[in-house]
């Protein structure tokens, strides 16, 4: 499943359930919400704070530039600032000992069975 970030409007989470509110079309009224049961509310906040940090990542544009010195008083527009070094630098431990990651064992699960 595939949601890009234009057509969620608000995501949460509640005890063990994660909560994503998506944008319908402009020919249906209703909003649309996907709810997610994790296996306890521990992964449900940490599922959570991911999404709000790729959030902020993802809506960045363009990268940190040096502006020219300003008489007047500059304030922050931003939320999140990610500097371009950070950005577009590889991780400097890709791994530890040089051993690679082992296969996630995660399995999407339907939570409501269909009925024929």
């Amino acid at each position: 499943m595939h949601i890009s970030w234009p057509h969620i409007i608000k995501f949460s989470y509640r005890d063990r359930t994660f909560m994503i509110t998506l944008r319908r079309p402009d020919t249906d009224p209703s909003d649309t919400t996907l709810s997610f049961k994790c296996q306890g509310e521990t992964f449900a906040k940490r599922l959570f704070d991911v999404c709000a940090d790729h959030h902020a990542f993802f809506r960045l544009r363009g990268s940190a530039r040096p502006k020219k010195p300003s008489f007047l008083p500059t304030f922050a527009t931003r939320k999140y600032h990610f500097p371009s070094s950070l950005v577009f630098s590889p991780p400097s431990q890709p791994s530890m000992n040089g051993a690679q990651r082992p296969q996630s064992q995660f399995r999407p699960v339907h939570m409501h069975p269909q009925n024929p």
